[in-house]
């Protein structure tokens, strides 16, 4: 082997060097960005999460709040109702008291008016 040729092949391995330190190169920056793309999607993943999980909180405390306004509403109709459902019964009890103590004192008139008729007659 000539010094030409020598050159040649020596070229011709140290390009392949140079390829193959440029393929680890390569490998080893693929495989650090795949886990930093790992790591990274976990981070991604997990901020997710935790930024759903303070949303569906926040619906929930806010659905919870909703309902329990609606059940105060719907408690507050119910006792207005019923206090009114009882102030009708109660005037109308009052009406119906008011009416047999009318015809209570009409009917001791009338006896009054017989027994005086009666003790004049006798």
């Amino acid at each position: 082997m000539n010094f030409t040729s020598f050159s040649v092949h020596f070229d011709v391995i140290q390009g392949r060097g140079q390829d193959f330190s440029s393929m680890v190169q390569k490998r080893l920056n693929r495989e650090k960005t795949e886990e930093d793309g790992v790591h990274g999607f976990s981070f991604a993943r997990n901020e997710f999460f935790e930024k759903q999980a303070a949303r569906i909180k926040t619906e929930l405390d806010q659905a919870r709040q909703e309902e329990r306004q609606k059940m105060m509403e719907q408690l507050n109709w119910l006792r207005e109702t019923t206090d009114q459902q009882l102030n009708d019964q109660r005037e109308q009890y009052e009406m119906q008291l008011k009416d047999l103590s009318k015809r209570n004192e009409d009917i001791v008139q009338v006896e009054r008016i017989i027994l005086v008729k009666s003790v004049y007659l006798f």
